[in-house]
């Protein structure tokens, strides 16, 4: 958390406006948010035993299948071509669907919080603004950077 200066106009503007703080806050806008607890990423790598483990977590109209594989590899050892085919298919699916899930919780939730315009022409309509942003889960400030060039009849 980083010092600001509030403006009336402006809104919240950092203390510390420098090239390096403001690719760091260019670079926050890219990062996890850590104020939420998500699920463990699926390897894509993952081993058949641990395949296996991690779709036995899984609810739904496949938990059941997924079980009775499971029982058949721990009682047999191995398990035949089609359902090794089908456990890749079913990892592949819930694996998807957590990269879907992380990528959703882990996300900022980016509110603007200030904003300087270095440039505004109202005869050509171009502008260049820095918009000053916080994260309302974790706190976190992020910059972005918004401009409009005159391009031509």
């Amino acid at each position: 958390m980083m010092s600001m200066i509030t403006d009336r106009w402006s809104g919240e503007i950092p203390a510390d406006l420098s090239d390096q703080a403001s690719e760091q806050r260019r670079s926050a806008r890219h990062t996890y948010c850590h104020a939420v607890e998500a699920p463990e990423a699926w390897s894509q790598s993952a081993t058949l035993d641990e395949q296996l483990v991690r779709l036995s977590t899984i609810e739904g109209n496949d938990a059941e299948f997924v079980k009775s594989l499971a029982d058949q590899y721990a009682k047999k050892g191995e398990l035949s071509q089609k359902q090794l085919w089908y456990v890749g298919r079913l990892y592949r699916k819930y694996s998807d669907k957590n990269y879907w899930l992380r990528q959703a919780l882990l996300g900022h939730n980016w509110q603007q919080v200030g904003f300087i315009v270095h440039h505004y022409n109202t005869v050509l309509g171009t502008f260049s603004a820095t918009n000053y942003h916080k994260c309302s889960k974790c706190g976190l400030d992020g910059e972005t950077t918004e401009f409009k060039n005159y391009s031509g009849d």
